[in-house]
């Protein structure tokens, strides 16, 4: 929306573009979980020109999902994968560009962007990418902490499944951006290594569970009440400040807010 508002939005591509109270919303609603997931992705009015859409493999997933087929969603390579659905909106939009879609700049976002940016280097585009948590070997490196803490968690934790090709696939995207866009300084200093692009960090909070207590708060006060605004999952770490091996964990309760973030989307920016 904000790129709208500015005058500077050509096309805004996403999977879904889901229609609510039409035909196939009151069909969805022969199960309310089905129709609330297809529901989130629905998007203002004010974008409808400007979105365009590859449903197949994202309705597929969720479909599948519905029904419990899993072997169609659970790996990278499946049919309706998420890497998958990923994978063919990027080829789409870059069939688009090389097609000569007449702008300066296109944003992409970590995972979905790959393809899109070799069409756009070689027609001279700007490539903005947005990298939403902190790069992948951070992650793993997490997450293989969480795995030897509690190895009863491994099995969740999927950075640690991750092939070298959909590692590699993140590098590159990393290595053809103009411009990275990453949530705080923390997730800025893990991605600077590995991109010759300038990486500004927007406004974002970062805060250390050791040793941290807010001002003001006693020695026989200490529930916490913490907003977090992203998925909750054990390659986060959010073991440790839960109920972890850590001693500062023993020491406080906590109660965790959390709201899960939106499906990731390509936008375009239109040119002069």
């Amino acid at each position: 929306m904000a790129f709208l508002e500015a005058g500077l939005l050509e096309e805004f591509w996403t999977c879904v573009n889901w229609k609510k109270n039409g035909l196939l919303d009151r069909l969805a609603a022969l199960s309310a979980r089905f129709q609330k997931e297809l529901r989130r992705r629905s998007f203002p009015v004010e974008l409808a020109p400007f979105i365009r859409t590859v449903p197949w493999r994202e309705l597929g997933r969720q479909g599948a999902a519905q029904i419990g087929w899993e072997q169609l969603t659970r790996d990278e390579d499946a049919l309706f994968s998420v890497d998958a659905v990923y994978r063919s909106l990027d080829r789409r939009v870059a069939q688009e560009v090389a097609a000569g879609l007449t702008i300066k700049a296109i944003y992409a976002y970590d995972d979905g962007a790959l393809d899109t940016f070799r069409a756009a280097k070689k027609r001279g585009i700007k490539c903005i990418f947005e990298h939403p948590t902190i790069y992948w070997r951070m992650v793993r490196q997490i997450q293989r902490e969480e795995a030897e803490l509690h190895p009863e968690w491994a099995p969740t934790l999927g950075a640690l499944g991750d092939s070298e090709e959909k590692l590699a696939r993140k590098d590159q995207e990393l290595a053809l951006a103009d411009l990275v866009v990453t949530p705080s300084s923390f997730a800025k200093k893990q991605c600077r290594p590995c991109s010759g692009a300038d990486v500004p960090s927007t406004r974002g909070a970062l805060w250390r569970w050791s040793g941290w207590r807010p001002p003001g708060l006693g020695a026989e006060e200490r529930q916490i009440a913490c907003s977090f605004c992203r998925s909750v999952e054990p390659g986060k770490g959010t073991r440790l400040p839960i109920g972890g091996n850590r001693p500062s964990a023993a020491k406080h309760r906590v109660h965790l807010n959390w709201t899960s973030s939106q499906p990731r989307r390509s936008g375009v920016l239109r040119s002069g």
